[in-house]
């Protein structure tokens, strides 16, 4: 096994000049009171929220989400289990049970929509009998079923269908999610009105610093693009110039909405970020001017 004296050298060097300071960063305990019967500790650090204790260890790090204890609080709060594992270090693990019975409802669907039952061919090669009898059907679908030896190797061996194969989170991935859920709810249930208030009037004020930092359009010639990019809707011609050279660009815009008032009613568009360049008449067909949309009439232009 390497022991890594390399690292070692390089690392002893690296940290010669390093000192110890405190940083930012909180921890919370929740659990009944002296009892440690699944009780779990949360701590946040910028860019890191940790979750250890009777319910397992998991380590979310999301930037810059998490570079405040609020902003962790609302990221938790509004992520979904699937979202919050990914940024967390819990890696999905084969999981035999939905494996195989997603593999036997696939089967069954198969031969009700009267396709070749390969599975059905499949499973009474691999456990015996015949797939065209029911009865041996059944028995080679129970054995299937009942197989504890079963890996995600043997079973695309005996499918043939890598799709056929789920990996999902372990258990110990929905403790220390539930867990972190639990302490994101507690908080936000005793956050002080005034802190509320507070974060309102810090989030609408970033909000209005950015509406008023993008480049603003009034009254512009809009145009659509029938392939679609995405959710992006409107969008304005622009000619650029840079180090002697020029060409045109569609610039992706969205109303602009200072305090969240929509002022495009008015004419007033700013630039959400996107943009695209016409390089041809093969990049200007993909874009047409929105006055010619049979639904123009009732957007500003």
């Amino acid at each position: 096994m390497a022991d890594h004296t390399d690292i070692q050298r390089i690392a002893a060097k690296s940290f010669a000049d390093h000192r110890l300071t405190k940083g930012p960063g909180f921890s919370w305990r929740m659990g009944r009171s002296n009892r440690s019967a699944y009780s779990f500790r949360v701590t946040w650090a910028p860019g890191v929220v940790c979750v250890s204790g009777d319910v397992g260890e998991a380590v979310y790090q999301v930037w810059p989400s998490f570079s405040t204890l609020w902003d962790a609080v609302d990221f938790i709060s509004r992520a979904d289990f699937d979202y919050l594992c990914e940024k967390g270090n819990s890696r999905k693990e084969f999981d035999r049970d939905a494996t195989v019975d997603g593999a036997i409802q696939h089967g069954y669907e198969s031969l009700r929509h009267g396709s070749r039952p390969d599975l059905f061919e499949r499973l009474c090669d691999e456990y015996g009998g015949d797939a065209d009898k029911t009865r041996d059907r059944k028995d080679a679908v129970r054995a299937f079923r009942d197989d504890q030896d079963l890996t995600a190797a043997r079973i695309y061996d005996i499918t043939g269908d890598g799709e056929d194969i789920v990996y999902s989170y372990p258990p110990g991935a929905r403790w220390t999610y539930e867990a972190a859920k639990l302490w994101a709810a507690t908080m936000k249930a005793q956050e002080p009105a005034w802190h509320r208030a507070w974060r309102w009037v810090q989030r609408e004020r970033a909000k209005l610093r950015g509406e008023m930092k993008a480049r603003r359009h009034f009254r512009p010639a809009l145009y659509v693009s029938p392939k679609g990019y995405g959710h992006v809707k409107h969008w304005v011609r622009l000619r650029w110039e840079h180090d002697g050279k020029s060409g045109e660009r569609m610039a992706a815009v969205i109303p602009f909405r200072p305090l969240g008032l929509d002022l495009s009613c008015i004419g007033l568009w700013r630039e959400q970020g996107s943009s695209t360049p016409l390089r041809g008449d093969r990049d200007d067909e993909r874009f047409e001017p929105l006055s010619a949309q049979p639904s123009a009439s009732g957007v500003a232009a």
